[in-house]
């Protein structure tokens, strides 16, 4: 029966762990979203972002973040793929 117990108890912890990795995180609602968010993120699109030009914000991220890993493996293998 302890050992039952232990199986169940054991289930139980897993499932809500299960349960709050799929729940997406709920910032607290004064929180400045950018404060979470690395600094070249926010250099490169907070302006845009903040003009209303969404799809250029996060387009200039991602060139950012392209050209930030090109040079990371040029320079670990010394030739750009």
């Amino acid at each position: 029966m302890q050992q039952r117990i232990a199986v169940l108890g054991s289930l139980i912890d897993q499932l809500e762990t299960d349960i709050r990795l799929e729940s997406p995180a709920q910032p607290e609602p004064s929180a400045d979203l950018w404060s979470l968010l690395h600094a070249k993120v926010v250099t490169t699109a907070k302006t845009r972002f903040e003009g209303g030009h969404y799809a250029d914000a996060v387009e200039a991220v991602f060139k950012e973040l392209n050209t930030v890993i090109k040079e990371m493996v040029r320079k670990r293998i010394g030739k750009e793929l």
